[in-house]
């Protein structure tokens, strides 16, 4: 599965995109924009692809940074206390660069949380 940015002229793949797990429905689901122009990311996926073969655990949401590389966000978002899997649904980039995030998922950053959460390296 792939994300990409419209650059005004062309697509451009950001890295290899999100990998797809053993679900089908794991894919992108929420984009946000931060200032600066990092492009953030959230849905119902584990990892994502920088080249092929190299994949990083982001844990449902990510941040495709100007320089062009995929990060994570703390330990990002996770659902383990229901029957439901986790999906992020909403993002919103704030003025100062936090994100906001909104889903079904119970923990933010290793901590537990409900939903919508502030997502900037650490659940608030």
């Amino acid at each position: 599965m792939n994300v990409a940015l419209w650059t005004g002229t062309a697509w451009q793949a950001l890295g290899r995109g999100v990998v797809p797990g053993a679900s089908s429905d794991d894919f992108v689901e929420a984009v946000a924009v931060q200032p600066g122009g990092a492009v953030v990311v959230g849905g119902s996926f584990n990892e994502v692809q920088q080249a092929v073969g190299t994949t990083l655990r982001v844990n449902g949401v990510a941040r495709w940074t100007a320089a062009g590389g995929w990060m994570a966000l703390g330990g990002g978002l996770i659902n383990n206390f229901s029957n439901q899997p986790r999906r992020v649904r909403a993002l919103l980039a704030e003025a100062d660069g936090s994100i906001i995030a909104g889903g079904r998922f119970d923990i933010a950053d290793n901590a537990g949380a409900t939903s919508p959460v502030f997502v900037d390296g650490v659940a608030r």
